[in-house]
């Protein structure tokens, strides 16, 4: 169900049902965005990542489609060619992990499309259909353990990304995030790949911003004509940085009138002109 933010009720539909069944009620939109006026792209999000105690849901089918904004009907599924469905969730004695970047990022007029078993990331609009926009190598149907890799901001020159490895990350099992994560950049100039670190400038001392691809309730990535991503901060972390006197500039004036149970601000990041 889909309401504005008033509160009144716009629209509704049932999700796309399972190939038999057993996983009628596995699918599930993780993603879904406003294509047009008619329609909505959406990511099957249970592919590749639902699971129960003895069926985990592999299906080779596709999971980017296009639904009826009307009645929810898939009124196109969108073909990422791939050899097999590979498992996105790692059973391991000392617990269970599974990735869960978003596989839809705005791109302009566009998306970037990433099946985790297709080695190529597709840019795709109704236009134009599908595109490669990075090829990846090692392939991951030849990773053991498999090593995913997802876009997130894209600017003219960097386009920010992030592995996720099958691997559990033993620091962080009480997190939303139990797999290994490295975050990286890509230099469209001088073709390298880099570890990398974002601080946010507002702070006098180095307080990085977690990373531009996936981070649940505080990165959302626009990458429109105007504006690459929005980040939110805390309002309880943001407080004590001004008692402490760690803020500067606009950061430090909105502060100021700040209390702990205020909302939090969010940081609008523009691209440069």
């Amino acid at each position: 169900m889909t309401y504005d933010l008033f509160g009144n009720f716009k629209r509704s539909f049932l999700f796309k049902e399972g190939e038999d069944e057993d996983t009628k009620s596995w699918v599930y939109y993780k993603a879904i965005f406003n294509l047009d006026g008619d329609h909505f792209i959406c990511q099957d999000a249970s592919s590749g990542r639902n699971f129960n105690s003895d069926h985990q849901d592999l299906e080779p089918r596709n999971i980017f489609l296009i639904v009826s904004k009307r009645d929810g009907s898939v009124v196109e599924e969108i073909k990422i060619p791939f050899e097999k469905k590979v498992s996105q969730v790692l059973f391991d004695e000392k617990g269970i992990g599974m990735v869960n970047n978003p596989c839809i990022v705005p791109y302009g007029d566009r998306w970037l499309l990433t099946e985790p078993s297709c080695d190529t990331v597709y840019t795709y609009s109704p236009a134009d259909g599908l595109k490669p926009f990075i090829v990846r190598t090692p392939s991951i149907q030849s990773m053991s353990p498999e090593i995913f890799l997802f876009p997130g901001v894209v600017t003219d020159r960097y386009c920010f990304m992030q592995t996720v490895k099958k691997e559990l990350n033993l620091a962080m099992m009480d997190t939303y995030y139990r797999l290994m994560r490295t975050d990286l950049v890509y230099d469209r100039e001088t073709k390298e790949v880099s570890e990398y670190v974002l601080y946010n400038d507002d702070f006098t001392k180095e307080v990085p911003i977690a990373n531009l691809v996936d981070e649940i309730f505080d990165l959302t990535v626009f990458n429109n004509d105007e504006i690459a991503f929005t980040w939110r901060i805390n309002t309880p972390e943001l407080v004590e940085a001004y008692q402490e006197g760690h803020l500067k500039g606009k950061l430090k004036e909105i502060a100021a009138g700040m209390h702990e149970e205020d909302n939090p601000v969010i940081m609008v990041a523009k691209y440069k002109r």
